[in-house]
């Protein structure tokens, strides 16, 4: 199944690995972007929100284009998806999920929708990477991360999906009423937690197991319309901004094979 056009909502993502003791193990991600303030002015930026000229400080989102004053960012809610402050003034700001017309707009919001995206994901992650799964992965829609999990959460950052494994069996749970091409990062990057888990040495450090996954849902966007997923993603400047250049740098020094190798044995700087 090929996916129909995609419009492109905005999303800086930061993945988090978490393992819980004797409880199932868990990689959860979380949505979380840290936009920069620079000084200015730049040729007079126009803010994204009121379209005033800056001439001063103003804030980006690494890989993206727009700049916003400060006011406004600091000021308006921010869409809890894409993280960018809503353009018109009014939307209510203390909403649990405030979510802006842009996101919501291409939000998958059935079941059925669901698999059928889940389904295309794994037909490309398994080409890619060489490994048909098993069957005993099961992917299903979460309101509450948290409590499906049977984790609390910090509340300091987003949350959009969790791979819980128990036993031989491997459960992605996914937030949600994401954006079509967040969903589809997500359920590729989790997917890929599955394969490190299944065909993996055991303990490899945050930057590999990160950086890979990364490096992999970049590649499953490559197939869609979600260019500036693809910028914010090439463009974090986190650990998992770092991982993703160093993997993407070895298989293009070395190639295909060479990474996936690299990746099945390698465990990495752990210091």
């Amino acid at each position: 199944m090929e996916l129909p056009s995609i419009t492109r909502p905005i999303l800086k993502p930061a993945f988090l690995f978490l393992a819980l003791g004797v409880l199932p193990l868990l990689y959860r991600d979380a949505a979380g972007n840290d936009p920069v303030s620079i000084s200015g002015p730049v040729q007079n930026p126009i803010c994204g929100c009121c379209g005033n000229a800056i001439l001063k400080d103003y804030m980006r989102i690494p890989g993206l284009e727009e700049y916003f004053c400060l006011e406004c960012f600091s000021s308006r809610p921010h869409c809890f998806f894409c993280g960018q402050p809503f353009r018109e003034r009014g939307q209510p700001s203390k909403m649990d999920r405030p979510v802006c017309p842009l996101c919501a707009k291409t939000a998958v919001r059935n079941i059925q929708d669901a698999r059928n995206h889940y389904q295309w994901i794994k037909r490309r992650v398994e080409k890619l990477l060489g490994n048909p799964f098993p069957d005993s992965i099961t992917m299903k829609l979460a309101e509450n991360l948290g409590r499906e999990a049977g984790i609390p959460l910090s509340g300091e950052t987003r949350e959009l999906g969790a791979f819980v494994k128990q036993g031989s069996e491997h459960t992605l749970l996914i937030l949600a009423n994401m954006p079509e091409c967040l969903f589809i990062e997500t359920v590729a990057h989790e997917l890929t937690h599955v394969w490190q888990d299944l065909f993996c040495v055991r303990g490899q450090d945050i930057q590999i197991r990160e950086g890979f996954a990364q490096w992999v849902a970049d590649r499953i966007l490559a197939h869609t319309d979600c260019s500036r997923e693809i910028k914010i993603l090439r463009n974090r400047e986190d650990i998992y901004g770092t991982g993703y250049r160093r993997l993407k740098k070895i298989e293009e020094e070395k190639g295909l094979a060479y990474l996936l190798q690299y990746v099945r044995t390698n465990l990495g700087d752990k210091s």
